[in-house]
């Protein structure tokens, strides 16, 4: 059997007993397929009967994608499929266990049977209410695979903030070795115009399949106001400051800034994000985050009484500078923003942040709290330095 980095990768998080494990990647990266090969070999080498279902949205999907793979699979092991499939349902005896390939269309056919392990195929083509009722009923390991063409369930749900889940990001450079070169020279050619689309400043059909299929990154919305950001660790450096948007029932937000002014790029990483009604409790979970008081703190100027409160704290805090949202817009516009991966909110604010009125350059309200912030931030950095 043919093993690649995706596939160890997947076995390294059940061997370390991850509830959910979600790859997340480009096309042809080997995601369904390696987690295949993982449950056949657990199916086979268990002692004890287990319950393992492969579920998708249809069955139809399942018959054209996973079961040709996982029987693709079989005869590579030299098994007689025949001998140990049952058609309707796709149920396969390997060992002691059963392993079933199941579509779900509706929440009702998912309360019904348990199972050991589940492994829910393209989850982002299925409903969560769907997913959250067999994840109930998932007594082990729960496998997720997708393609992240855009924003679902999972961005929102929590699994991805869930200790318990191993997040793993594959791309087709991860299964290369299994590819034609035909398809290789498809990336290559996706990749080029991908390229040349960013060229020419323009966000075409190619530039948001690499991002999706090549890289697998998270597509992008059509019409949104800030675009040159990605995802990135955050710099190892000491040159570093925080920037705060105040939040009682809106967001609260704290983000940890880095800035290479010269090679126009901003690091952003979210300390905090979450309303904070309480002073106290504000200023207790602000003392958590920031271990070096002397770092500069750039915060929203509406509230000087709390820029005044956290001076006293022995915090380096400071208003922004006054000027128009337009023009912080602009100033992030100039630079590369590289987002770190655990920053989901900050995310999620620039994938949602567009024009309300496009020709007056009036941006909507309500997706900017961490976005209006960097923006204070810059803004300082770019006049003190």
């Amino acid at each position: 059997m043919k093993l690649t980095k995706t596939f160890h990768n997947t076995l390294r998080a059940y061997l370390k007993n991850s509830r959910f494990i979600v790859n997340k990647g480009g096309s042809r990266s080997g995601k369904t397929y390696s987690a295949l090969q993982l449950l056949y070999i657990i199916a086979r080498d268990s002692k004890k009967p287990l319950i393992i279902h492969v579920v998708s949205h249809s069955t139809p999907h399942l018959k054209d994608g996973a079961i040709v793979d996982f029987e693709h699979i079989l005869n590579g092991q030299q098994i007689n499929i025949d001998a140990i499939r049952t058609q309707n349902p796709h149920t396969y005896k390997i060992g002691v266990s059963v392993i079933k390939f199941i579509g779900f269309d509706n929440v009702g056919k998912s309360h019904g049977a348990k199972r050991d392990i589940l492994f829910i195929n393209e989850c982002n083509l299925m409903k969560y209410e769907i997913c959250h009722q067999l994840f109930q009923r998932t007594r082990g390991t729960i496998f997720l695979d997708y393609n992240p063409s855009s924003k679902f369930w999972i961005d929102t749900c929590g699994i991805l903030e869930d200790e318990r889940t191993t997040l793993i990001h594959s791309t087709f450079l991860d299964n290369a070795e299994n590819l034609t070169p035909a398809q290789i020279d498809d990336f290559e050619m996706a990749k080029r115009k991908h390229d040349e689309e960013r060229q020419r400043g323009i966000q075409g059909y190619y530039y948001n399949w690499w991002r999706v299929y090549g890289l697998g990154l998270l597509g992008r919305v059509s019409g949104t106001i800030i675009n040159n950001w990605e995802v990135a660790p955050f710099p190892e450096t000491d040159v570093y400051g925080y920037c705060i948007d105040w939040g009682a029932k809106d967001p609260f937000t704290l983000t940890k800034v880095a800035v290479d002014k010269k090679g126009k790029r901003l690091w952003a990483h979210q300390e905090i994000y979450a309303p904070m009604p309480n002073l106290d409790n504000m200023v207790e979970a602000i003392t958590k985050k920031i271990k070096d008081r002397s770092k500069v703190i750039i915060c929203d100027s509406a509230r000087p009484d709390l820029i005044v409160l956290l001076t006293r704290n022995g915090f380096n805090a400071r208003p922004c500078l006054p000027k128009k949202k337009l023009n912080s817009i602009q100033l992030l516009s100039s630079y590369q923003l590289l987002i770190t991966e655990q920053s989901y909110n900050i995310q999620d604010e620039l994938y949602k942040y567009k024009w309300k009125d496009k020709a007056g350059e009036v941006p909507e309200d309500g997706n900017d709290h961490a976005i209006d912030p960097l923006g204070y931030y810059l803004r300082w950095y770019d006049y003190t330095y």
